[in-house]
Parts: C-alpha cells; sequence; structure tokens
C-alpha cells in the first residue's frame, strides 16, 4: 500500500512539474509563443503545398506572421514581456490560426 501511494506521489510530482515547465514565466523568454508560431508557419506551408492555399493567401498569412513576430520583438524590448502583452500575443496567434483554418477550407477556386 505504501509503495503504491508513494509511486502515485511521484508521478503527480512529475506530471506537475511538467506542466510548470510548459508556463511562460516573467521574463524575455516566450516558448510558447515560439511553438505556436512555427506550428503555423508549418500549416502555411503545408497549406500551399497542398493546394489549398493560394500563393496570395499564403503571402497574406505570412505577412501577418511577421506582424506578430514584430509584435513580440516590440513586447521584449523592455527586457520583460508582461503577462498582459502574453495574453496579447496569444490573442494574436488565436485570430491567426482561425484565420488559417479559414483560408484553408474556403471554396475559392485554387
Amino acid at each position: 500500500m505504501k509503495k503504491t501511494l508513494l509511486a502515485v506521489a511521484a508521478l503527480i510530482l512529475v506530471l506537475a512539474v511538467g506542466a510548470f515547465a510548459d508556463t511562460e514565466v516573467i521574463g524575455k523568454n516566450t516558448p510558447a509563443v515560439n511553438k505556436r508560431q512555427k506550428t503555423q508557419m508549418k500549416r502555411i506551408r503545408q497549406g500551399v503545398k497542398s493546394g489549398k492555399l493560394t500563393k496570395d493567401e499564403a503571402k497574406a498569412l505570412v505577412k501577418d506572421e511577421k506582424d506578430i513576430q514584430k509584435a513580440k520583438k516590440d513586447a521584449k524590448a523592455s527586457g520583460t514581456v508582461t503577462p498582459e502583452q502574453r495574453k496579447a500575443l496569444q490573442q494574436k496567434l488565436d485570430d491567426e490560426s482561425k484565420k488559417i483554418y479559414q483560408e484553408k477550407h474556403d471554396t475559392e477556386a485554387k
């Protein structure tokens, strides 16, 4: 019984530490934003490759991604990315993600 309880407690501890490792801490680093940007660029490239995005759609989406990159750079300029700035960046990424989905699934002739 004690061994089982210790094993469960150890598992919970490992999971808790892993969960906190994924969250962004106050500072200049933005790993969650970086990961989402990388994923979204991959989605855009895949959309072009599969023919679901036109060249013009892809150019517009990449421009939006560059705007998000500039917003991230501006947020880092002070040395610390505040929680409010992180939230704003995540919202921009949410909006862009929806836009990528919409462009990939629209009925425009490709």
